[in-house]
């Protein structure tokens, strides 16, 4: 006899297992009636003060203990306001109670499959019944399943069994009062609830048909716990303030879970986060019309492409109509260049610093006038030159002719005509188009530019013509940091497939960079996008039915969108593994997303302080992939701003002897190696300019251990990740004494003294070197049981 069922397949449960039964009963919460708060004890953070969450937790705990000691198992709500108000008078008390039943009705909503079960049994003559364990008496649950599910369930339930009014839970004889009261024999009872013991095994202990209701995979399961952590992460006030709502659970948990990786981030992620963004710009556009002035709404491709998909979906007759605008950083620059003051916004963009070929493509200098203002490739004295009034002159004609086009393409799919007011949708981050046309527009196409973004960091601008769904406004400037330092996730799966655009023709025509498809790539962005259009046309109908507002439609979004960027699940990183992200500057570099393999070396070299340096685009995904524990670690650190250093983990450090050496000179030295990653340690041990051989006694501290790397590294870089490629390995030069080198790294110490030697081969420059070496120890030394051996020098490699 199978023991669980689907909650997407809870409707046909009637059908299935219910032809020799003549009563239905469901547990209540998470079966019948779920609520939309991350946690059952989230409702308690709508209750009115003095009362907070953790009150009333403590409150119905020091309850339940006094009734345990007097002999009963289960207590009312009263009993628990007596314990959370003791001073309050009976009248205040009843209030209380009052104001919590009121909030729970706000967050709780009926779960479609479980009434569509109730109405199959009823259709057969079956009488249904509620079995709860519940602090909340059955007159009260039963007003709180009518607000819940309303008309559908009106007149459909006989009778309601709870745990407080008989003083027994359904573990412990529960069940026995509704048989008695019923009337009918154990085997003509078909229950189903969500809880393993109360309500599988206890039932069937009696001779009821039990099953146990999986609400929604083991995959969406952890999926919304990640949601509940990033969203309370993203915005403090929750808990503290008020409530945190996943109000799409019950949506999902009704799905069939999807197979495919794609299906299940584009209906379960990103739908509804472009659901909430989208019917937010469609809610800015039409305030914006009912100003009086006619809105054109334009979504920057290529990243606002799903979100103009979904916006078309929403659309109704009386919203503004949108259109693509192609327009990239690349090209707004482009554009817009008409001072001196405009080429040193574009320098202060790439502070970085990029070669000069990359700033004069922006500049609109060919490759040869670059190498004659450049010929030594020096970057300071590029930027010097382009500011002198004959190179400023030729980039400010250039990017007249460039503006031209561009307007001509703007002209083209937006039919703008002057007073108009030109909603300009993007993802985010800092709105760098916006800031670049919109006075070119004003001046230019007498529209008005109004910006409305997904994310926008709180960056110094001199008007306030931008608002975004996340903003400064609801969300501090470390989560927007931590949000945006991770945002090419987003844009990888909300973009379309084109290259960005470079130029226009002069009819304006876009003129794409050409790009180089990865089909697996593709094909798991389009099926993503495809599941979210999906996911936007059932919660529509969803939200009308289940009365969803508009807070918590914010607050599942954030929850999806924190989860996606900081917390993603390991399959996540693992398909970001075959993707590339343009940086769309102009320039022809990409950079990986996700490289696990670099990643888990990474890790080992440096910890997760790597993933500050990371040379990918996505280290939260790494992180993640390596083990949610040091993701949550790292988040919280960058979350929080806490200034936590490689330095700070010294008191976990081991010490390793060592012997620095140079001229026949000899020093010998304590090292403190740092923990890293999966039982790695690193230790940084100086070495000059490259002049001082390294002794490293390993025979000290292990007796086995396995050799990672040992690699030079500029001083001033040495907890970097980006500048990998300059280091020089001397793993496989190491000369090792005392010591039994096997493959993979494997090294056994035959004795304490014994030692793996070093001699840096300094590389090209003058400056300070560190020598890293990464090891991993598998089995400590034992003291006063020394092996004394001869040392016998072993090169690095097989042992015979």
């Amino acid at each position: 006899m199978s023991e669980t069922i689907e909650a997407a397949q809870l409707g046909q449960a009637w059908e299935k297992y219910g032809k020799e039964a003549s009563v239905l009963s469901l547990d209540c919460f998470d079966t019948l009636i779920w609520r939309t708060v991350a946690e059952p004890a989230d409702v308690f953070c709508e209750l009115p003060a003095p009362l907070t969450r953790t009150r009333r937790m403590v409150a119905e705990r020091t309850a339940r203990a006094r009734a345990r000691a007097s002999g009963r198992q289960e207590v009312t709500l009263e009993e628990i306001y007596r314990i959370a108000l003791p001073a309050a008078s009976e009248d205040e008390r009843n209030a209380a109670v009052a104001a919590e039943l009121a909030a729970e009705k706000r967050v709780c909503r009926a779960f479609a499959p479980a009434v569509a079960l109730i109405r199959a049994a009823k259709a057969n003559g079956a009488r249904v019944i509620v079995v709860s364990d519940t602090y909340l008496t059955a007159t009260q649950l039963a007003a709180l399943i009518d607000a819940a599910a309303g008309e559908p369930l009106a007149g459909l339930l006989d009778a309601i069994f709870c745990s407080c009014d008989y003083g027994v839970s359904k573990c412990d004889g529960l069940f026995r009062h509704a048989l008695r009261h019923l009337k009918v024999a154990p085997q003509r009872v078909l229950h189903i609830g969500d809880n393993t013991q109360a309500d599988l095994r206890a039932p069937r202990a009696l001779g009821i048909r039990a099953y146990q209701l999986l609400a929604g995979d083991a995959s969406w399961q952890q999926q919304w716990r990640m949601e509940a952590a990033a969203l309370v992460l993203a915005d403090p006030a929750l808990r503290a303030q008020r409530a945190p709502h996943l109000p799409y659970r019950l949506l999902l948990a009704a799905q069939p879970p999807p197979a495919a990786r794609a299906e299940r981030l584009g209906f379960g992620t990103l739908g509804p986060v472009m659901y909430a963004f989208a019917d937010w710009v469609r809610n800015e556009a039409r305030t914006l019309a009912a100003e009086g002035r006619p809105v054109k709404v334009g979504f920057l491709m290529r990243d606002g492409y799903l979100a103009w998909q979904v916006y078309q979906l929403l659309k109704q007759a009386e919203d503004p109509p949108a259109a693509a605008v192609e327009m990239s950083r690349f090209t707004a620059f482009a554009a817009s260049l008409r001072t001196i003051d405009d080429i040193l916004d574009y320098f202060a963009l790439v502070e970085d610093g990029l070669a000069p070929a990359a700033l004069g493509k922006q500049l609109l200098l060919t490759p040869e006038e670059v190498a004659r203002v450049s010929p030594d490739g020096r970057c300071e004295r590029f930027q010097a030159a382009v500011l002198q009034p004959a190179w400023a002159r030729r980039i400010f004609e250039r990017s007249a002719q460039f503006r031209r086009r561009l307007l001509a393409h703007v002209r083209q799919v937006l039919e703008l005509q002057p007073g108009q007011i030109l909603l300009l949708v993007d993802l985010g981050y800092a709105g760098t188009v916006q800031n670049r046309i919109q006075h070119l527009f004003a001046e230019e196409l007498r529209v008005e530019v109004a910006g409305r973004y997904l994310l926008l960091r709180d960056v110094p601008r001199s008007d306030d013509a931008r608002r975004a769904f996340f903003g400064p406004d609801r969300l501090d400037a470390r989560l927007l940091e931590c949000l945006q330092t991770y945002v090419a996730a987003l844009e990888q799966l909300s973009g379309v497939s084109a290259g960005s655009v470079v130029d226009y023709s002069p009819i304006g025509e876009p003129v794409r960079k050409s790009v180089v498809q990865n089909a697996q790539a593709e094909a798991f962005r389009v099926a993503a996008q495809r599941a979210c259009l999906r996911f936007v046309a059932e919660a529509v109908q969803f939200d009308r039915v289940q009365r969803i507002d508009a807070e918590a439609r914010w607050q599942g979004a954030l929850a999806c969108l924190a989860r996606l960027l900081l917390l993603p699940a390991k399959a996540e990183a693992e398909q970001w593994a075959a993707s590339t992200h343009d940086v769309n500057l102009g320039v022809a570099d990409v950079l990986p997303l996700v490289n696990l393999h670099a990643a888990r070396e990474d890790l080992r070299r440096l910890g997760a302080v790597y993933a500050r340096s990371a040379p990918r685009v996505l280290a939260s995904a790494e992180l993640s992939w390596a083990g949610h524990e040091i993701a949550l670690a790292h988040l919280t650190r960058a979350r929080l701003g806490i200034d936590l250093r490689v330095t700070d983990l010294q008191d976990h450090a081991l010490q390793l002897p060592a012997m620095v050496a140079r001229n026949g000179a000899v020093t010998r030295i304590t090292v403190h190696a740092l923990p890293t990653f999966e039982g790695f340690y690193a230790a940084l041990i100086p070495v000059g300019r490259g002049e001082y051989a390294v002794g490293a006694q390993f025979g000290a501290i292990c007796e086995w251990l396995q050799l990672e790397s040992a690699r030079l590294v500029p001083q001033r870089r040495q907890f970097e990740a980006f500048y990998r490629a300059g280091e020089v390995d001397l793993t496989a030069a190491a000369v090792h004494e005392g010591i039994a080198a096997y493959d993979g790294g494997l090294l056994h110490c035959l004795h304490e003294h014994a030692f793996s030697y070093f001699e840096p081969t300094a590389p090209a420059g003058n400056e300070p070197l560190v020598l890293r070496i990464v090891f991993r120890p598998l089995v400590e030394r034992r003291r006063g049981d020394v092996n004394t051996a001869a040392a016998v020098p072993h090169a690095a490699g097989r042992e015979a």
